[in-house]
C-alpha cells in the first residue's frame, strides 16, 4: 500500500512539474512578445514615428498625449523594463530550476504590471477617448502574462501542500500588498495628469489681445486675402506632429476659399536646427518659396540641418541665398515670446479666429475639417454653426504637443 502510494504521489508530481514547466516557459514566450510590442511603442515614442494601428487608429494621439510618460520617460520604456525584468528571472528558472525569491518577485511584478496596463487602456478609452492597438496587445498579453505565472504558482501550491511546503502563492502575499498599492498610486498619478482641457492657453490673454499682435502684418499667410476665417498656426520646424499635419493644412487653405493660415513660430530651443530653419526661412524665401519649403520639410519630416537645406533647394531656394537676418531673428523670438504669454502648452497648436473677429477659439484639426464641410475640404458653415457645435469649447483630441518642457526664455 505504501509502494502504490508512493507512485501515486510520484505521477502527481511528474504531472504537476510537466504542467509547471510547460506554463513557465508560456509565460517566458509571452515576455517576448510583450518585449517586442514595448519597444516598438517606445522607439515610435522617441522618434515620433507613426506606427500602423488598424482600424482603431487612436496610436499617435495616446503616444502623444501628457500621461504617456512619467518622469520624462515612456511608459512603453517601463514595459521594456518589466518585460526584461520578468522574462530574465524566467529564463534563470527554467535553466537552474525553482527559486523561492524569484518566484515572488515575478509574481509581484506581473501583479504591478498588469494592473497599471489595464489602468492605462481605461484611462485612454475614458479620458482621452482613443485606443491603441499596440497598447491594447501589450495589456492582453500582461494578463495571459500574469495568468500563466498565477496558474503554476497555484500548482506549486498544490505540490507544496503534498510535501509539506508552504505554497508558493503565500510566500508571495507579503509583498504582494506594497506592490498593488505601488501600481494603483501609480494609476491614479496618471489620472490625475492634465487632459487636453485643461492644458488650454490663457484665454483672458487671447481675448485682450490686439489683433495685430495676434495676426501681424509681416506674419506668413497663406490663402486669400479676404478670407472669412483666420488659423493662427503655432508650429515648430522640428516638431514631427506639426509635420504631420501642416501639409493637410496646406491643402485646406488653397481649396476653402474662405481660410487663411498664418503661420508663427514656436521653435522650442533656440540653438537648434528648427530655429536657425525658421530664421533662414523668413530671411531667404518669397510667400511661395517660404511655403514650398514648409511643406517639403513637412513630407521629410526634417530634423536636421542637413534636411532643411533639402528643403530648401526644393524649394527653388539655393544655398547661396540662405541667410540669418538679425530682424527675421527677432519675428521668431517676438512669436516666442507670444506663445510664452498666451501660454501656449505645445506644437502644433491651433486658434480659429472669426469672421470680422467675431470669436477666437481654439480648435483642433479633426474639428477645422470638420467645418469645412463634414470631412472634406470646402466652404465653411455659418459662424452659428461653428459656436453652437457641440464639443467646440473642448480640445480636440489630435492636438499634438510636441514637448512638455517650458520654453527658454
Amino acid at each position: 500500500m505504501l509502494v502504490v502510494g508512493a507512485n501515486r504521489s510520484e505521477s502527481q508530481s511528474g504531472r504537476v512539474g510537466c504542467a509547471e514547466f510547460r506554463l513557465r516557459y508560456g509565460a517566458f514566450l509571452l515576455c517576448l512578445a510583450g518585449f517586442f510590442v514595448s519597444c516598438s511603442l517606445t522607439a515610435a515614442h522617441l522618434f515620433r514615428a507613426p506606427l500602423p494601428c488598424g482600424a482603431v487608429g487612436g496610436c499617435m494621439t495616446i503616444m502623444l498625449h501628457p500621461s504617456s510618460s512619467l518622469l520624462g520617460v515612456p511608459l512603453a520604456a517601463y514595459g521594456v523594463a518589466a518585460y526584461t525584468a520578468t522574462g530574465a528571472m524566467l529564463a534563470i528558472q527554467l535553466r537552474f530550476g525553482r527559486n523561492k525569491l524569484l518566484d515572488t518577485l515575478i509574481y509581484s511584478l506581473a501583479l504591478a504590471a498588469t494592473v497599471t496596463s489595464l489602468g492605462l487602456t481605461i484611462y485612454a478609452a475614458v479620458a482621452i477617448r482613443e485606443v491603441c492597438s499596440w497598447c491594447l496587445a501589450s495589456t492582453v498579453i500582461m494578463c495571459l502574462l500574469l495568468a500563466s505565472i498565477a496558474g503554476y504558482h497555484s500548482l506549486l501550491a498544490v505540490g507544496g501542500g503534498a510535501s509539506g511546503e508552504q505554497p508558493a502563492g503565500s510566500r508571495s502575499l507579503p509583498l504582494m500588498a506594497p506592490t498593488f498599492l505601488a501600481a494603483t498610486l501609480v494609476f491614479w498619478r496618471v489620472v490625475t495628469l492634465p487632459s487636453w482641457e485643461d492644458m488650454g492657453i490663457d484665454q483672458q490673454v487671447l481675448r485682450s489681445l490686439p489683433f495685430g499682435e495676434l495676426v501681424p502684418d509681416d506674419a506668413r499667410r497663406l490663402g486669400p486675402s479676404e478670407a472669412e476665417f483666420t488659423l493662427i498656426v503655432f508650429t515648430d520646424f522640428g516638431c514631427s506632429a506639426c509635420h504631420y499635419y501642416l501639409p493637410e493644412l496646406i491643402d485646406i487653405a488653397n481649396s476653402s476659399g474662405r481660410l487663411a493660415i498664418v503661420l508663427r513660430h514656436l521653435p522650442l530651443k533656440v540653438d537648434s536646427a528648427a530655429f536657425e530653419a525658421a530664421v533662414t526661412a523668413e530671411s531667404s524665401c518669397a510667400d511661395n518659396e517660404f511655403w514650398s519649403f514648409v511643406r517639403d520639410a513637412s513630407l521629410r519630416n526634417a530634423q536636421t540641418w542637413t534636411e532643411f537645406r533639402r528643403s530648401f533647394a526644393s524649394a527653388g531656394v539655393v544655398t547661396a541665398r540662405l541667410h540669418m537676418r538679425p530682424s527675421s531673428r527677432e519675428r521668431v523670438l517676438r512669436d516666442r515670446a507670444l506663445a510664452k504669454r498666451l501660454r501656449v502648452p505645445g506644437t502644433p497648436w491651433f486658434i480659429l479666429v472669426g469672421p470680422g473677429d467675431s470669436f477666437r477659439r481654439e480648435v483642433g484639426l479633426k474639428e477645422l475639417v470638420k467645418y469645412l464641410g463634414g470631412g472634406e475640404t470646402g466652404a465653411l458653415p455659418p459662424v452659428r454653426t461653428v459656436a453652437s457645435a457641440p464639443g467646440a469649447q473642448r480640445f480636440d483630441s489630435l492636438r499634438k504637443q510636441h514637448n512638455k518642457e517650458k520654453l527658454n526664455d
